[in-house]
């Protein structure tokens, strides 16, 4: 038994040192049963009694066969294998762990409860820890003598109640009211008074409204760590109001971004945006917003970026230029923009007379002087442009005549007056084929360049969103 309280205690100090737990299950190996790291085969622990031929693993901590129950590699006494039942309530970095029962008892963890009732004993959902039978009320294994069983429920975000009362963590919240209250994130409305955790808050319940919480994602339990709230005199975070937010139209937008009747605000910070000339742009690929007017021009997301002081992006000209597979493509006069799925990216596809090529709901494709960019759901790929006539270059795409010289069948092929180019899936450049084209076949193959559409297609992208 001591070897399997080492195993757990270096189980726990792996996951001190991280997010990446050490994984400790049980381990069949022939006729053997082990309890251990997986993986770690010096520290396995053979289980002494267990039957390789009936053991059923139930989940990281528990497992069964024929004659036995297992804890973490301990038998609990006293169960019956043929009756047991996992049950849960407790979560941890590895699983599920909690209250089972068998026909006989309830158990936390591996221990009996005594007098707990196994025909009637059910976990409560919305907070963890906490289970009832007909009688009694439990908290991590433990009886609670001042809850009524019957009418006893969860909440949530450790709030409780039954007949008699509304709990914090097991302590009465005076004043609320079990008979009628309200959840709004980490706070309790109830009898006119806003509670956070077990005190009363001074906010107006009438007007109080959680407008984000926030949680510490440096935790392996991405732990919740305070809230911006609001109420009919201000809006408040850790508690402190804000000066200068209206109250009364102060919402959210999106993406961290909020507002009220004169301003932007990334969170609680005053954007420098002119908001009566302002345009909002949606990333939801990437669940972001951008936010722009004459004068500046900021992303925001999981991080406020300034656009403008970024990329030098200019914008009194940054444009929503067209939309392919959720992907936007944006533009001022010095360059396009591509989200790529995450975050705003700048090309290197500066804007030139006729710079769209092609365009259809799967892929857009543009040029500049010296660059190709096809830009589709998989990214951003880049060419140089080498010999090509800028002026006649474009895609074609539906002639099979084409595709089996540039041996690129249903894709489409790329051509100017003088040239078949053809796209190599593994280099990402273009070449051109042997083929050369001559000015009669290229007059007979414009009629398959759509370039004169694509114009058309772009303004249906931007319509469509």
């Amino acid at each position: 038994m001591k070897k399997i309280i080492f195993i757990l205690f270096l189980a726990f100090y792996c996951m001190g040192l991280g997010c990446s737990p050490a994984f400790y299950t049980y381990v069949t190996e022939g006729k053997e049963v082990y309890y251990g790291i997986s993986g770690y085969k010096e520290g396995l622990v053979k289980l002494e009694k267990a039957n390789a031929d009936k053991f059923v693993i139930i989940n990281p901590y528990f497992g069964k066969d024929n004659k036995n129950v297992y804890y973490q590699g301990g038998i609990i006494k006293d169960s019956d294998p043929a009756t047991f039942r996992f049950l849960g309530g407790v979560s941890t970095l590895i699983g599920s762990t909690g209250y089972s029962k068998d026909k006989k008892n309830v158990y936390y963890l591996g221990n009996i409860i005594t007098g707990a009732d196994s025909a009637s004993f059910t976990i409560l959902d919305k907070v963890e820890g906490y289970g009832k039978d007909n009688k009694n009320v439990y908290f991590m294994g433990e009886k609670l003598d001042y809850a009524d069983s019957v009418s006893f429920k969860t909440i949530g975000n450790d709030y409780t109640a039954d007949k008699n009362a509304v709990y914090y963590k097991s302590e009465k919240l005076t004043g609320a009211d079990p008979a009628g209250y309200t959840l709004n994130g980490h706070y309790l409305l109830s009898s006119g008074s806003v509670f956070y955790g077990k005190e009363k808050t001074g906010y107006d319940m009438n007007t109080f409204k959680v407008m984000e919480e926030f949680f510490d994602g440096n935790t392996c339990w991405n732990g919740y760590v305070y809230a911006m709230v609001k109420d009919k005199n201000g809006v408040y975070v850790r508690d402190e109001k804000i000066q200068g937010i209206d109250p009364e139209t102060f919402k959210a937008v999106g993406a961290g971004l909020y507002e009220d009747k004169n301003y932007y605000y990334a969170g609680i910070e005053k954007l420098n945006i002119n908001k009566k000339n302002s345009t909002l742009f949606t990333l939801e690929s990437a669940g972001q917003i951008i936010v722009k007017d004459d004068s500046n021009v900021y992303s925001l997301g999981d991080k406020i970026e300034n656009l403008k002081e970024k990329y030098g992006i200019d914008p009194k000209s940054f444009e929503l230029y067209a939309v392919v597979v959720s992907l936007k493509i944006f533009k001022d006069k010095n360059n396009f923009y591509v989200n790529d799925w995450l975050y705003l990216k700048k090309t290197d596809i500066v804007p030139v007379k006729n710079s769209l090529v092609y365009i259809d709901n799967d892929m857009i494709i543009l040029k500049s002087k010296n660059k190709i960019a096809v830009i589709d759901r998989f990214g951003t790929e880049y060419s140089e442009i080498k010999g090509v006539d800028v002026e006649t270059y474009a895609f074609v795409k539906g002639n099979d005549y084409l595709d089996k010289i540039a041996e690129m069948e249903g894709y489409g092929t790329f051509i100017d007056k003088n040239n078949i180019y053809k796209r190599n899936p593994f280099d990402k450049h273009f070449t051109t084929v042997s083929k050369k084209i001559s000015p009669q076949e290229y007059g007979n193959l414009k009629e398959y360049i759509i370039a004169g559409e694509a114009e058309e297609k772009r303004l249906e992208s931007l319509k469509a969103k």
